[in-house]
């Protein structure tokens, strides 16, 4: 029989007609979850030693928040590279509110027969529940929770020789995880050791705004800065610009920028 404890979070709260209440939110943990489920069935231990060895490096995935977001089609992709997935509570409650579409498509992995993804309840387990700290974010409390939910996997993978890799996008969240001795790194860097093999999971990478920074341009420029500034001063380069207002659409409208030799 299932054994159930109860964690109790207390507050207060201002209503409209100024009057001040208290809210007491009760939920039932439970210690029998184990290492989560898997098409609706519960996952035990050895099970779960078994999937993780089957994995090209033998580590276990854990997904942040925003992996989720930014990522979802690399997550889509069957590739070993994200054979074997574990997607919390907490993060599938985050894209409940975050993005309703993302959400249905990590709902979809999850009930899918050909992935490997496993759903942990990290808020309702004994060993992972974690109650929000006095002026800590929701957001903090949330990263928190996830990081949690991490070590508890790490507890019992590290003791047979697998880890387990939280995927962030977050540098914060990678610092304090490594911090609290867990394996953390972006998507990109992830897929490094797997790019050679599966050469198309690059198109599929979401670029960020550091991979746009240090990109190189692949093309000769037309105009180096420099020719563009004399010309300008001299005359032989004019900046024009043309403002487009639709007439079917009055809110839609588009501005055009560049240079012309004269």
């Amino acid at each position: 029989m299932s054994e159930f404890a109860t964690h109790k979070r207390a507050f207060y709260k201002k209503t409209r007609k100024g009057k001040v209440v208290r809210v007491v939110n009760e939920k039932y943990l439970r210690s029998d979850i184990g290492c989560g489920y898997m098409l609706g069935q519960n996952i035990k231990l050895e099970r779960l030693l078994g999937l993780v060895a089957q994995t090209p490096k033998k580590e276990l995935i854990v997904l942040d928040t925003n992996i989720a977001l930014q990522e979802i089609d690399v997550l889509e992709y069957k590739c070993p590279a994200t054979g074997l997935v574990v997607v919390l509570q907490t993060v599938l409650q985050e894209l409940k509110h975050l993005n309703k579409s993302v959400f249905q498509r990590i709902k979809a992995l999850i009930e899918n027969e050909s992935m490997q993804y496993i759903f942990f309840p990290n808020e309702l387990d004994t060993g992972t529940v974690t109650t929000r700290k006095h002026e800590e974010t929701i957001n903090d409390a949330n990263d928190r929770a996830i990081r949690e939910a991490s070590k508890h996997y790490q507890s019992f993978l590290e003791r047979n020789g697998h880890r387990v890799v939280l995927l962030s996008e977050d540098i914060d969240m990678q610092k304090k995880a490594k911090k609290d001795g867990l394996d953390s790194m972006s998507m990109r860097a992830y897929l490094n050791g797997y790019i050679d093999t599966y050469p198309e999971l690059i198109d599929l990478l979401a670029a960020s705004v550091q991979h746009y920074e240090s990109a190189v341009l692949s093309y000769p420029q037309h105009l180096s800065m420099d020719d563009i500034s004399s010309g300008v001063r001299t005359g032989k380069v004019c900046y024009i610009s043309m403002f487009f207002i639709s007439c079917m659409y009055v809110h839609c409208c588009c501005i055009s920028c560049g240079f012309l030799r004269t």
